[in-house]
């Protein structure tokens, strides 16, 4: 009896512990002889001159209104079944990822933007249900493309006995990610691509290590080799982003900390900010928010990426300016547009593949049995650019194909008696893109 007591017991607190920490980043944080290394540990200042110097000479573009200084390719491998037919479910999965990173980047104003490199399947399904300790490393760099921000995606990811819904493997570079994530996963991730750290690193840790409450708490005289702030060289090491404690149980559905007798080793209580995108705060939805220090993070190491020439935004070289409908170069991924709104689309290179261009897919939806339409596109002649294009049914039977032969400007092109449901129009470009071209299309 005693005997089966403990087997319940340790089943019972296996199953708690997985569930509470079910969505954890596997992410191992720096440890201090790494961190020290930091050039802005113990010293945060360096992060506003960075900044104010990085933003006075930095090019950019505007996008929604905010300044972009880099847009960065991000290649998926998606791990499945030999006879895997699910390519339509995984690229609605993929543009979801890719349109929720650039979301909150934008709403933070980060100066980096993401689009979609290339989607490559590897059809192993031992794969699909991930070992983090005995294949994580073995994919990441085994399945890894130069220039790009590599992103695994997997059925699931198992490490001991808990489930993480995504890691960053910082000697192989590459991101693993759980198809069923939140929509902050892979920018929290990302967040550790360019440098940043877990907001409650060491907060279980001894006053040597844990990060005060007190933005102006010093080490104590035994601390050796400590000096200064802790804010500046413990936690994250990052004073604008507030101690804390690991938030997974300690935020309750409505956005509120409920730890409210949590104190530091200082005996000062915690007051996290519980939106941060690099805390553990659960519900994930929760999270929204970069600090300007995390934000200086990022960008100090997109500058000293070994691929950043190819990032940033060069206003002469303007070959990869996507617009607000990326990534929709496949019917899967095709946004859906309103009838009689004017809408903004690019074509733009492929980033590292020659002779292949941009596809825009988008699709509409009628809603009575018969259907009187005009596609209008206008286009700058400047632009010089000969279009083909292709309306589809929602069974991908082709209704209509139209080949310009001659650059002329503005196309209108009527179609009659369409039965009501979604269609969807498949854009090319007949011309060789050599810098971006846009255009206007219009459902009418």
């Amino acid at each position: 009896m005693k005997i089966l007591f403990i087997v319940y017991f340790l089943f019972i607190t296996t199953y708690l512990r997985s569930q509470i920490f079910q969505d954890d980043c596997g992410t191992s944080d720096l440890n201090e002889k790494n961190i020290s290394k930091l050039i802005w540990y113990g010293n945060n200042s360096f992060l506003y001159d960075f900044l104010k110097d990085f933003e006075k000479n930095q090019e950019f573009q505007f996008l929604n209104k905010k300044k972009i200084y880099y847009k960065i390719p991000l290649k998926f491998w998606v791990y499945c079944h030999k006879n895997d037919k699910k390519r339509s479910e995984n690229e609605k999965i993929i543009k979801k990822i890719v349109s929720d990173i650039n979301f909150h980047n934008l709403e933070n104003e980060t100066g980096l933007i993401f689009f979609l490199y290339e989607i490559e399947y590897i059809k192993k399904k031992h794969f699909i249900k991930l070992n983090y300790f005995t294949e994580y490393t073995k994919i990441t760099r085994k399945y890894r493309d130069k220039k790009v921000i590599n992103v695994h995606l997997v059925g699931s990811i198992k490490k001991f006995s808990n489930y993480v819904k995504g890691s960053y493997n910082k000697f192989t570079l590459g991101i693993i990610l759980a198809k069923k994530t939140s929509s902050t996963t892979l920018t929290h991730e990302v967040g550790h691509y360019f440098g940043l750290l877990h907001t409650h690193r060491n907060w279980r840790m001894g006053k040597c290590l844990q990060e005060a409450v007190d933005r102006n708490k010093k080490y104590p005289f035994y601390c050796f080799f400590k000096k200064g702030k802790t804010c500046e060289s413990s936690g994250d090491g990052l004073c604008d982003t507030p101690a804390e404690p690991i938030l997974q149980k300690f935020v309750n559905e409505k956005c509120e900390f409920i730890g409210g007798n949590l104190k530091d080793n200082w005996g000062d209580f915690y007051k996290p900010s519980i939106n941060n995108i690099m805390s553990y705060t659960n519900p994930r939805s929760c999270r929204d928010n970069f600090t300007k220090e995390q934000i200086a993070v990022m960008l100090y190491n997109a500058k000293n990426d070994k691929n950043e020439h190819l990032w940033e935004i060069q206003k002469d070289k303007n070959i990869y300016d996507l617009d607000n409908f990326e990534p929709d170069n496949t019917k899967f991924m095709a946004s859906e547009i309103k009838k009689n709104e004017k809408t903004y689309h690019t074509f733009h290179k492929k980033f590292k593949k020659k002779g292949i261009q941009d596809i825009d897919w988008v699709k509409f939806l009628l809603k009575y049995k018969k259907n009187n339409i005009e596609i209008e596109i206008s286009k700058e002649k400047s632009d010089n650019i000969n279009l083909h294009l292709s309306l589809y049914d929602s069974n991908h039977k082709e209704i209509m194909t139209f080949i310009e032969t001659k650059n002329e400007g503005n196309l209108k092109i009527p179609l009659k008696n369409l039965d009501k449901g979604f269609y969807f129009l498949k854009i090319e470009s007949n011309t060789k893109i050599e810098k971006t071209k846009g255009y206007f299309l219009n459902i009418k």
